[in-house]
């Protein structure tokens, strides 16, 4: 999984919207706005995820390491995406003790935190999800279904560092907004890899059709070619005709 790419460093940290101390406040849910259709949670659900995800805000390093360590104890092939920078890493005390995949991990929670912070402005969110999605397109290998992987991880991750605090009902919530994070990276990510698959195929046709223009010139030319070389012989041949009858 990829979304700590220097783009989505870009996307959560330069204007600064996540910051749910200050995106959300401690008022009753009752009072919040009735959440955009598109948003997968419901008013009492986004409380309960802007309060408890304030908890995972402030260990974000540690739980982008839970996260990571599982994902790669679960899907193994995945290292081979990062070349050998996480490649090399065997064991769990080595991925821990590596500065490389920490700061990955952290820039990977980064682009999580800005979309559960701004989970009430979903047009932020979607814009900016669909840019990570996008960019991954760039990554040689990638399949947009990687993205769905990190899903148990970062719950076991959340459960892990929430503790006591992590009930059924909250669960539920964060199974809600992962799903829901991840589902939209890998649809903008397919729709990209499908305008770019398109585009290729495009100028293919369009060089097969420069090629076949030439050949149809080619063949032209040689035709014409061809039937002056003809002309020429039968002109030739009605001269020797003349002649030989002019002698006779």
């Amino acid at each position: 999984m990829g979304m700590g790419c220097s783009v989505s460093a870009q996307l959560t940290v330069q204007d600064g919207k996540a910051d749910c101390d200050n995106n959300q406040n401690e008022e009753s849910p009752k009072r919040l706005t009735k959440p955009d259709p598109r948003c997968p949670l419901s008013e009492r659900q986004i409380f309960a995820l802007s309060k408890s995800w304030k908890g995972i805000s402030r260990n974000m390093k540690d739980a982008g390491m839970l996260m990571f360590l599982r994902l790669f104890e679960t899907n193994k092939e995945l290292k081979k995406l990062f070349g050998d920078q996480f490649n090399k890493l065997d064991t769990a005390s080595e991925m821990i003790e590596s500065k490389t995949l920490e700061n990955h991990a952290f820039m990977v929670m980064c682009t999580i935190d800005d979309a559960i912070c701004n989970i009430d402005d979903i047009d932020y969110v979607l814009t900016q999800l669909a840019s990570v999605g996008r960019f991954h397109t760039k990554i040689k290998s990638y399949d947009g279904r990687n993205f769905e992987k990190i899903e148990d991880p970062f719950l076991m991750a959340v459960k892990e560092v929430l503790g006591d605090r992590y009930s059924i009902n909250i669960d539920l919530v964060y199974k809600k907004t992962i799903h829901f994070i991840t589902e939209t990276l890998s649809t903008s990510f397919d729709r990209e890899a499908a305008r770019i698959k398109a585009e290729a195929l495009e100028n293919d046709n369009i060089n097969e059709n420069d090629i076949d223009k030439d050949v149809d010139t080619v063949a032209l030319i040689e035709t014409s070619d061809s039937q002056i070389i003809d002309s020429n012989k039968a002109n030739n041949i009605d001269d020797i005709t003349t002649k030989i009858e002019d002698v006779a």
